[in-house]
């Protein structure tokens, strides 16, 4: 295990069981690292944003509620990586014909199984 990708759906912003994996996730991630010895080997973890497409349509405090998510999640977990990843499979990017974040996520993918 090198990374752990939190799947968020941003349009309800974080549950209630969101907020304990969050918490157990900054737990394990200091325990891993404080403990060389430890069976739990050192992991990242990083907020995946799903339909932020919703989010976006609705314009009125999308970015208010982005940053709340982005501010809440860090409260909770402050080992966790600091940019979240925005993806919409109804969106395009606007340099590419790809859904809306899906490079981004593959590439940190590919980069957390280090496989490059």
């Amino acid at each position: 295990l090198r990374r752990v990708f939190v799947l968020i759906n941003a349009s309800h912003g974080l549950k209630e069981s969101d907020k304990l994996m969050l918490q157990d996730l900054h737990s394990l991630a200091l325990t891993a690292t404080a403990a060389l010895s430890s069976r739990i080997q050192p992991f990242s973890y990083q907020i995946v944003l799903t339909k932020i497409d919703e989010v976006l349509r609705s314009k009125n405090g999308s970015s208010h509620l982005l940053d709340s998510i982005q501010s809440e999640v860090h409260g909770l977990a402050p080992t966790c990586m600091p940019n979240l990843i925005l993806t919409s499979t109804k969106l395009t990017s606007p340099d590419a014909e790809e859904k809306l974040g899906i490079s981004e996520l593959r590439e940190c993918i590919v980069e957390a199984g280090a496989l490059l």
